[in-house]
């Protein structure tokens, strides 16, 4: 049921006790479209709520909300057993509230998800429980988001996955990551080995573990105890992948990977003339040499940096291979005839070993590897393609999906965390950002590092959605429409406020703007005029992570033409719309990011003032004989790009050249 208030607005509560997809509690990996309702308003007595943020300088916060119910009869107890709730009140389930305006349509103020039921006594009679909740950005917040590296690799599927990153400080221990959620196995150095290996940096973007460090004179020689699992039996088709970092430059021939003592592969570094090429090479192990088919890709890998290194091999019945070698995303590939097919019983692999596969003694592995190793990963019955080898390598040093727009990333994101597929609102973006690099960030803050970089706006909408505006929405629709206007005069269709706060101050004079890149790449703007006036006021943006100096110059240029003079602010107004029934509509449409206007004529002296704002945040407050709606507001100046051919922004005098 619904509860119509004095003056004719009708307000809905409603609790998600249920939804139809998902865990059946709450919608994530699921669809906003999903919750089933429960409309609890007849033991409502009392809501609050508050959205958005007090200036355009503060960042979103979650937004909230407080709803009184009435408990005398323990509805609403966990623990009452005969309850028909009993089992949903749990925290987490969704709630919205909902208003219906004297004579118009309904429409939602606020959904979020419940933090608590605390139950409250009065003494003889008389309980309730004080239900808070938080939109949806206290979930985002919670949400760490995975390696992405780990992500994609497991959703590859390999048949092993060596990390190389456990050091538990006697010997290095290899273990293989199962995707499908087995427990995993530990493959540990044997008696070949002729000393442990030592944690080295991490070789991945963002990557929280460590690599394994070889010192020229370490191996690692890996026992398989399961022959079906990580061995490649008798298979035509299969991949090899890794990444390495060296320094060396000593010329000679360096073993890096092998796997198999007969027809088998490896995988070595060159050095010559000081630089280092990567080279693949079938053929024996270690027995009396036989035909060898050698590879190579023209790229210097002994530069300090982590590289990225993919080999291809595949072979039909009549023994014809296709074998590639990828590094750091490119290829090169050739055909030839090989006596045999790979051997079916390959008893371990080794790496930093030397390798001897050729009867030319110039083309063996003589040497032991220096340098790190990280993410030996091994499939078996399918190559990666080139588009595979191309993203992995971009994940790995932290360029992948550079140049995407803002909107793109953002629904990159929250398909990670699993964000319900009908809950994003997003504008087009109108800024290209760097590649993903989210290794151990909560969800909210990426989504923030996106919505700095587009200098746009990001928050929860009334109807639970992620809301993304663009930068450049701010020259159309409802941002350059005023949608309603407010007075402490009012005639014809202005409403009348009750309370208004005015603000002229420092707080909001910047006059030295400074957007810096991750890598530190950074541009300051200055203007030296409001400098003598107002002194050096700082503002700084750091992670921005916009991919061009064009985008790090203007958003500074941008931002230094909204604040170096101060102005008169009007910072918030509230209104009664019990005062008048013809104020219900508007006062509950209104929206963040609307454009209103406010007219003031200051204790009746001299003209009316006129001011238009953008709303920035909105409160209710709503009991059985009160309903106000205070509004948080910016000036338009900061929210109004010069825009050609335009009557009213079209004037550079009064407004701000956008980008």
């Amino acid at each position: 049921m619904t509860a119509t208030l004095e003056d004719g607005m009708v307000l809905t509560v409603e609790i998600g006790f249920a939804t139809t997809a998902g865990s059946g509690t709450v919608p994530i990996n699921s669809t906003l479209a999903s919750i089933t309702w429960t409309d609890v308003t007849s033991s409502v007595r009392d809501v609050s709520t508050s959205r958005g943020r007090s200036s355009e300088l503060d960042t979103y916060s979650a937004g909230s909300c407080s709803v009184i119910l009435d408990n005398r009869t323990r509805l609403f107890d966990p623990e009452n057993s005969a309850g028909i709730y009993y089992g949903k009140l749990t925290p987490l389930r969704p709630i919205r509230i909902r208003v219906t305006p004297a004579g118009g349509t309904i429409r939602s103020i606020f959904f979020g998800f419940i933090d608590q039921f605390p139950q409250a006594y009065s003494y003889p009679r008389d309980a309730t429980v004080t239900v808070t909740a938080t939109d949806a950005f206290k979930v985002l917040n919670q949400y760490k988001l995975p390696s992405y590296w780990y992500t994609t690799i497991t959703a590859a599927a390999p048949t092993a996955w060596y990390p190389l990153a456990d050091f538990n400080g006697s010997f290095y221990a290899f273990e293989i990551a199962k995707p499908s959620g087995t427990s995993a196995q530990w493959m540990s150095s044997t008696a070949n080995v002729n000393s442990s290996c030592t944690p080295g940096e991490a070789l991945l973007a963002a990557e929280p573990a460590t690599s394994s460090s070889f010192d020229g004179q370490k191996i690692v020689q890996i026992i398989d105890p399961l022959p079906t699992f990580a061995k490649f039996t008798n298979q035509n088709t299969w991949t090899a992948e890794m990444w390495i970092q060296t320094t060396e430059s000593t010329t000679g021939n360096y073993g890096i990977w092998n796997h198999g003592n007969h027809d088998g592969a490896c995988i070595g570094m060159v050095v010559a003339g000081g630089n280092a090429t990567i080279v693949a090479q079938f053929g024996d192990y270690n027995i009396v040499p036989g035909t060898v088919n050698t590879k190579n890709v023209q790229i210097n890998v002994n530069d300090g940096k982590p590289h990225h290194i993919v080999l291809n091999y595949k072979s039909n019945s009549a023994f014809d291979t296709v074998n590639e070698i990828y590094v750091d995303g490119v290829s090169t590939a050739t055909s030839s005839s090989f006596s045999d097919e790979i051997e079916n019983n390959y008893s371990f692999m080794t790496l930093g070993f030397p390798i001897n596969k050729s009867a030319t003694g110039a083309n063996n592995f003589t040497n032991y590897f220096k340098g790190s190793i990280q993410h030996l990963v091994l499939y078996k019955g399918a190559n990666l393609s080139a588009a595979d080898v191309l993203a992995h390598y971009q994940i790995g040093v932290g360029s992948y999906k550079q140049g995407d727009r803002t909107d793109t990333r953002i629904t990159t994101l929250s398909a990670l965390a699993g964000w319900m597929s009908d809950g994003l609102d997003l504008g087009t973006g109108d800024t290209t950002v760097l590649g993903l690099d989210i290794t151990g960030k909560g969800l909210l803050d990426a989504l923030k590092e996106v919505e700095t970089a587009e200098q746009g706006r990001l928050f929860m909408s009334v109807d639970g959605k992620i809301k993304f505006v663009d930068r450049n929405s701010e020259g159309s629709g409802n941002f350059i429409t005023s949608q309603a206007t407010f007075s402490d005069n009012p005639t014809g269709v202005e409403i009348a406020y009750s309370d208004i706060t005015l603000t002229y101050d420092d707080r909001y004079i910047f006059n030295d703007i400074t957007f810096t890149q991750p890598d530190g790449t950074s541009y300051n703007n200055y203007d030296a005029t409001s400098q003598g006036k107002y002194f050096k006021q700082t503002f700084v943006v750091d992670n921005f992570i916009a991919d061009s100096g064009y985008f790090l110059v203007n958003a500074g240029l941008y931002k230094l033409a909204q604040y170096k003079d101060p102005q008169m602010r009007i910072d918030e107004l509230t209104v009664n719309t019990r005062r008048k029934t013809a104020y219900q509509s508007p006062c509950t449409t209104l929206d963040i990011g609307d454009r209103i206007t406010v007219n003031r004529t200051p204790q009746n002296v001299g003209s009316a003032i006129s001011k238009t704002l953008i709303i920035e945040g909105i409160k209710h407050r709503i009991t059985r004989d009160e309903w106000t709606v205070t509004f948080n507001t910016s000036p338009t100046l900061q929210n109004a790009p010069f825009v050609l051919d335009s009557a009213t922004l079209g004037v550079l005098d009064t407004n701000i050249l956008g980008y």
